[in-house]
């Protein structure tokens, strides 16, 4: 039978502290279990002995439970196995989406010696081919990217937006990139005319621009961004 055990720790002095804790032991008397624990745990002074019960089982997420410690032991061994392979996972879950394909690196690499070698009229110093996210939603994360197609005058920018490269690493969570030029058709496709400025140094740095009332931060290649699809 299962048995719960309220023990104290008991000091060098041999005062109890009290502070009452619980652990469970399997044995055929309420004697037998406290002697069981006394072995275990020989700084433990047994306080009661108590049959368990099924209310007992839902008080583990508490550190409550119904649970030996051989059982205890046991469960953190599979959590630390099931850990070991999600991390192995999403390693390869980061592989495959940081993994670009010839023609889409090919952008990649045409923008960013474009955006070096050319100078560009808008004041805030944004190039044509940036890309933005914006980060929003309530009980979970969306994640959507634009890509700036054209700039007018010195603080206003133009853009579409970007299908993306996600994957889950959970039952609700996973991780996203933008591609580069490809663009969406119908939701949030735009295009989207955006002013710029410099935001105010006590929100942080970077542009003060919003897409539907969502605020915009740049994009930063081979970087990955969470998002949820519920809580």
């Amino acid at each position: 039978m299962r048995y719960i055990i309220t023990w104290t720790n008991t000091a060098d002095s041999g005062k109890p502290v009290r502070l009452l804790s619980y652990a469970c032991e399997i044995a055929d008397t309420p004697e037998q279990a406290a002697r069981q624990h006394v072995e275990k745990h020989a700084d433990h002074r047994v306080e009661a002995v108590t049959p368990s019960t099924d209310k007992d089982a839902d008080l583990m997420r508490y550190g409550m439970g119904a649970w030996t410690d051989e059982e205890q032991a046991e469960h953190r061994a599979q959590l630390n196995d099931r850990y070991a392979a999600l991390s192995i996972e999403n390693s390869g879950i980061k592989v495959r989406l940081l993994t670009y394909e010839p023609d889409e690196l090919a952008r990649e690499t045409e923008y960013m010696n474009r955006r070096e070698a050319e100078a560009t009229q808008n004041a805030e110093g944004v190039h044509v081919g940036d890309i933005f996210y914006t980060q929003w939603g309530y009980d979970q994360t969306n994640i959507d990217f634009y890509q700036v197609v054209e700039l007018k005058g010195k603080h206003t920018m133009v853009l579409r937006g970007l299908n993306e490269k996600c994957e889950l690493d959970s039952s609700w969570n996973g991780k996203t990139r933008p591609i580069r030029d490809a663009f969406r058709e119908g939701y949030r496709s735009g295009p989207y005319t955006v002013r710029t400025k410099v935001c105010d140094p006590q929100f942080g740095n970077g542009l003060w621009a919003h897409v539907e009332d969502r605020r915009l931060y740049p994009v930063e290649f081979g970087k990955l961004y969470d998002y949820s699809m519920g809580a």
